[in-house]
């Protein structure tokens, strides 16, 4: 009750979720705190689910040339290649987006007219790309699209979605192309989702995933890694966090992801500037409850001593932007034999105390010792 005599109720996330979902008749997708999407177009929905589970590939360098292998080719279709560079070229970034042949309604028109023109058919036209650029390219990208798939079709069923076996184009032809029948593809789905409740493989997973560079381990407790590499994360582990974003909400919300291997558990993890400084402090960390289907969230921006995130790096893989320079910082720091990162680290007030007590400042991603000096007869600092 308020003090106007009125009466208010506050909703959990599960809570809002659910109300919205038996108001409705259809299911609500978490896109935030008290934020979420109601479809009403249902192949819409499909796409947009499909979508959210896609690795985004950086394709730019795949489009590099190949020298030809000598015999591997006839040289005539090297000239062949050389004088249509440029339309094979966007057949070949369509054919890694999609990890599939495209049909002639998946390319632009003008492409589409080019194939009926000159090679005659798109499987001609893939045949000649391949005479310029590396065939392990696309085979990765087609392994790596039905990891994706495996994904959504898991995640389709964990949130009991009806089958909608009208699903959009796209994805009909991924399910023909891959899987070869709607059933097969709900079957490996189906798979994948009863390996997340088995701790083992989500170890395994994490310990392989720990192993590659993306994440850090902390024994058989958690894998932590940035929100930006958890598409990279083996499947059992992406459909493992996936299962948490639908009641968290968009994972690219949150800059660190806290995989629980034993306990159930997903938390997303927020920080003040987490990109602008080597040592950002924690504003909000959400923890899903698998097993309860429940949401937790703890604030910190009123907090006088918020938690500091230590040797940021590590969460970090080194093909990210700003990975090198917070590398430096962490192995000067941590040399400093200054303190104890295990755990949580030290408080925020004696990380401070403890580089002041011995003469050191933080100034962006560098620490400077402060040494007196002497001028005309007077003690200063002097900062190095």
């Amino acid at each position: 009750m308020t003090t106007r005599g009125t009466f208010q109720k506050y909703f959990r996330q599960e809570e809002a979720k659910s109300l919205i979902e038996e108001t409705l008749g259809e299911e609500a997708l978490a896109l935030g705190p008290g934020l979420f999407f109601v479809f009403a177009d249902k192949l819409e929905e499909q796409r947009f689910l499909s979508n959210r589970h896609r690795k985004k590939r950086d394709i730019g360098h795949l489009l590099a040339l190949k020298p030809p292998a000598p015999g591997a080719k006839s040289w005539a279709d090297w000239v062949a290649f050389n004088n249509q560079r440029e339309p094979l070229s966007q057949l070949w970034e369509r054919m890694l987006e999609l990890g599939r042949l495209p049909a002639h309604d998946e390319l632009t028109p003008e492409l589409s007219a080019w194939v009926n023109r000159e090679p005659g058919s798109v499987r001609r036209a893939a045949q000649l790309a391949l005479v310029g650029f590396d065939p392990g390219e696309f085979s990765d990208s087609r392994a790596s699209r039905i990891e994706d798939l495996r994904v959504y079709f898991a995640l389709n069923l964990f949130n009991r979605r009806r089958p909608y076996a009208q699903l959009p184009q796209e994805l009909q032809k991924d399910v023909t192309v891959f899987f070869s029948s709607y059933g097969a593809a709900q079957e490996a789905g189906r798979d994948l989702l009863f390996s997340v409740g088995d701790t083992q493989v989500i170890h395994q997973a994490c310990v392989e995933s720990a192993r590659g560079g993306i994440g850090f381990l902390d024994g058989t407790h958690s894998l932590q890694v940035h929100s930006d590499l958890v598409e990279q994360l083996p499947p059992p582990v992406r459909a493992y966090v996936g299962c948490a974003e639908k009641l968290y909400g968009d994972i690219e919300q949150a800059d660190l992801v806290k995989i629980h291997i034993g306990s159930g558990k997903v938390t997303f993890v927020e920080y003040d500037s987490f990109d602008k400084t080597p040592l950002p402090r924690l504003a909000t960390r959400v923890k899903v409850n698998l097993r309860q289907q429940s949401v937790d969230y703890f604030h910190y921006q009123d907090d006088p001593d918020p938690p500091i995130l230590y040797l940021k790096s590590r969460y970090m893989a080194s093909s990210q932007s700003g990975y090198a320079k917070q590398k430096r910082f962490d192995q000067k720091l941590d040399r400093l034999g200054l303190f104890d990162f295990s755990g949580f680290g030290p408080t925020t007030a004696n990380f401070f105390a403890t580089l002041e007590g011995s003469s050191l400042r933080l100034r962006g991603w560098n620490l400077t010792r402060a040494r007196p000096v002497v001028s005309e007869g007077h003690s200063v600092d002097r900062q190095r």
